[in-house]
C-alpha cells in the first residue's frame, strides 16, 4: 500500500512537472515574440547500434502531439555545440552518444527568434541506461523512410534525414 501512494506521488509530481514546462514554454514563446533574440540549438538524429535506418524521435510534454528529434539550446560562448549536443541526449534521455557527426546547420525565425540550429548525426551507444527526462513524454525507434512519410513529424526531422540519408 505504503509503495501504491509513493508511485502516485511520483506522477503526481511529473505531471506537475510537465504542466510547468508546457506553461514555461509558452511565457518563452510570448518573449521570443516581443524580443526576437539571437540563439543556438543542436538538434541531433539518432540512429540504431545494430540498425542504422531506425532513427530514434521524442514526442516533448510541452508541445504539440508532434515527433521531434531531440535537443536543445546552448551558448555557443561557453560550450560548443558538439558538446552541446552530447549534452542534450545526456539532459534529455540518460544517453550517450558516439560517431558524432556535424550534417546541417540552418537559420530560422519560425518561433520568433533568431535561432541558428545545427543538427547533429550520431549512434546510440547503448540504450540500456535511457531514462526520460520531464520534458520528454514519449520515445520511439522509427524506420527513417517512414518518418519521412508521417504527417505528425516536425519540419525540423525531415530536414534532418534528408540531410543524413543524401549524404551517405
Amino acid at each position: 500500500m505504503r509503495m501504491m501512494n509513493m508511485s502516485k506521488l511520483l506522477i503526481k509530481k511529473l505531471l506537475k512537472r510537465r504542466l510547468i514546462l508546457k506553461f514555461a514554454h509558452g511565457v518563452l514563446g510570448l518573449y521570443w515574440g516581443v524580443f526576437h533574440p539571437k540563439t543556438f540549438g543542436v538538434k541531433i538524429l539518432i540512429y540504431h547500434p545494430d540498425d542504422n535506418e531506425k532513427i530514434l524521435l521524442v514526442k516533448h510534454s510541452y508541445l504539440k502531439n508532434v515527433w521531434n528529434i531531440p535537443g536543445g539550446g546552448y551558448n555557443p560562448k561557453k560550450e560548443p555545440a558538439h558538446r552541446a549536443a552530447k549534452r542534450e541526449i545526456k539532459e534529455e534521455l540518460g544517453l550517450n552518444v558516439s560517431n558524432l557527426k556535424k550534417v546541417y546547420e540552418y537559420y530560422t525565425e519560425l518561433q520568433g527568434k533568431k535561432d541558428t540550429v545545427v543538427i547533429f548525426f550520431a549512434k546510440l551507444s547503448d540504450e540500456k541506461n535511457l531514462k526520460l527526462d520531464p520534458e520528454i513524454s514519449e520515445v520511439k525507434w522509427f524506420n527513417y523512410n517512414e518518418a519521412l512519410n508521417m504527417n505528425d513529424v516536425a519540419r525540423v526531422v525531415k530536414i534532418a534525414i534528408n540531410s543524413v540519408f543524401k549524404i551517405r
